[in-house]
């Protein structure tokens, strides 16, 4: 039977000394705790309220933590911040690069995993988010099948926004597909899930300037 990864019991907080014992939210409430109020409350009202909920719960749930536990959570942030910095300038593959000058393979690795697992996650709900601006530049390039697919899972109003965007010739064609969508196929499938990656990666790297990276420790 597959091992369920369990989190580190909130009452012996005191007794971890790693910083890999601590889940992402667990470090995201100490990465909270170690702000001031002005700074805290900023980074809070760029999260959804799902997060703010969730890493409220973990604040509320801390006791007693070593002070070379929160450096090392702050250390952690740190990195974060710089790789998402990295990103947003240059993309996934620059920023792996640089990392491993500074920090060596193996924390650029862990650091670019978790943005990765990041975007990942987000998937089609970042997407959600985007404004429609976001979406015509980066979809018009698309093929009309790709741009069908994709728009078929965000939002009517989302949806209403991009077409009414295209030139006429295309937005014809891609309502028309998105009214006869059927069985998608696995080469198409991965061809979406590549668009939508890299569309995930635009917004999530703007919406990381904004929460400085919170997020992503959560």
């Amino acid at each position: 039977m597959a091992s369920t990864a369990i989190a580190p019991d909130v009452s012996s907080m005191a007794q971890i000394t790693d910083v890999n014992q601590l889940t992402g939210r667990q470090k995201a409430a100490i990465l909270m705790v170690s702000l001031d109020v002005e700074t805290a409350a900023e980074i809070f009202k760029n999260l959804n309220k799902n997060e703010i909920e969730k890493i409220s719960l973990e604040i509320a749930r801390l006791d007693v933590i070593r002070s070379s536990l929160i450096d090392s959570v702050i250390e952690e942030f740190y990195k974060l911040i710089q790789a998402q910095e990295y990103v947003a300038s240059g993309g996934v593959d620059f920023a792996e690069s640089v990392l491993e000058k500074a920090f060596g393979p193996s924390v650029a690795k862990e650091l670019i995993e978790k943005i990765r697992n990041s975007m990942k996650i987000s998937g089609f709900v970042t997407l959600q988010k985007a404004d429609s601006n976001q979406l015509v530049n980066f979809l018009i390039k698309e093929h009309p099948q790709t741009i069908a697919l994709i728009l078929s899972y965000l939002t009517p109003e989302q949806t209403a926004d991009v077409l009414a965007e295209f030139p006429e010739e295309l937005r014809v064609d891609v309502a028309y597909r998105i009214a006869t969508l059927g069985k998608v196929s696995p080469n198409l499938l991965k061809d979406i899930e590549e668009v939508v990656e890299q569309l995930a990666e635009s917004v999530i790297s703007e919406d990381m300037s904004k929460t400085g990276g919170a997020s992503a420790l959560a």
